[in-house]
This record gives C-alpha cells, structure tokens and sequence, in this order.
C-alpha cells in the first residue's frame, strides 16, 4: 500500500451485514451487523451487534477496502480474502477467510448498485486478474457495457465459528452443496459516516 492511499481516505463507513433473501417468514440472525477485526494477533473479521471503535474504512482507486485507525491514521489494514494455507496455492476450499491485515489489501472489491439494500450498493469481488473481467472506471465502479464473467469468488457467508463471535467467509466455487447448517449467506453493505 503507498502512502498516498494513507494520505486521501475519501469517504469513510461501516461495513455491516444483510441477509441474503430477506422475506417477512426468514428471520436471519446475522442481519444488519458490523464487520469488525478482530485484533489480539488475529486477522480474522467478526461479526458483531456494534460497530467497531478504532478503525474505518474507505475505498481507494484501485478497488481495495482499507481501514483507518482513528487514534493512528498512519497505521492501516487492508480487507484480505484469505487462502487456504494447507493445501497447493492454485487449490481453494469450498469457502476461505475474509481477513484485515495490517499493510495488506487485495484489489478487487466493487460497490455494486442494488435497490434492496440500505445505501444502494452492495460490496462484491471482482478479481482484476481474472481474463474477461469487467472493466472499472476510476471510482472503482463497474461498467454496465462489459458482460458478467465467472471466477471463483461466489459470494459471503457468516458462521459461528472458532472465535466466539460469528465470524466472515467468502463462498468459492467449489461449494456444490448447501452451506453448512451453522452458516448463513449474507450481502455486505456500507453505513456512510457523515
């Protein structure tokens, strides 16, 4: 990350979930909470009732989700979709950790426009790497005159997990099935900060 990513932070939010098919009868209980880090030497992002105290985020023109500290703005972290580390590199499990690590952040993030989320927008990965992606303009936003294209990146999901507190995955394409049943899929969304 360059020092002038740390120097212009534009506008900064809240990253908070929302269920998938939200209906009158589904009553999600990973709905509407905030994406946090999850600190103490862990990168691992949790899921909680209450926003987080010491940092914020804001999106740069190479498509990353950075995060601010509020006491340290020199210091940042970076939104990292995590990897399988115990198997090849090229091999994903059917879905791997969403990660903040400091003085890291993988591009690709992209508010996409939508008319059922608070705010309009919800927060996809599109992979720059990807041949056949689609093309962003310098907000980061996507063109609409490029087709969809396929990758690996399925979509998010929250589960209780091995931290005590819910916690953030991203869903590969190599889950066939039904998520397991302590998972829920969610959609993430900002909470603009004035």
């Amino acid at each position: 990350m360059s020092k002038k990513q740390s120097a212009n932070l534009g506008s900064q939010y809240f990253l908070k979930t929302a269920c998938v098919q939200p209906t009158a009868n589904l009553h999600s209980k990973f709905d509407n909470l905030y994406l946090r880090h999850h600190s103490g030497g862990i990168n691992a992002i949790m899921i909680m009732p209450s926003p987080p105290k010491f940092i914020k985020a804001h999106s740069t023109s190479d498509s990353r989700i950075l995060f601010t500290s509020a006491s340290h703005p020199e210091r940042q972290w970076g939104l990292v979709l995590g990897r399988n580390k115990n198997t090849r590199e090229d091999k994903l499990g059917a879905w791997e950790e969403v990660l903040i690590v400091q003085d890291e952040g993988d591009k690709g993030f992209v508010w996409r426009p939508t008319n059922d989320l608070p705010g309009g927008e919800e927060l996809v990965w599109i992979p720059s790497e990807v041949e056949g992606g689609k093309d962003e303009d310098k907000e980061g936003e996507l063109s609409d005159n490029i087709p969809d294209y396929k990758s690996r990146w399925r979509g998010w999901m929250v589960c209780e997990w091995q931290y005590e507190h819910p916690q953030l995955f991203w869903i590969t394409d190599a889950l066939k099935d039904e998520i397991p049943n302590f998972c829920e899929r969610v959609r993430i969304w900002r909470e603009r900060l004035e």
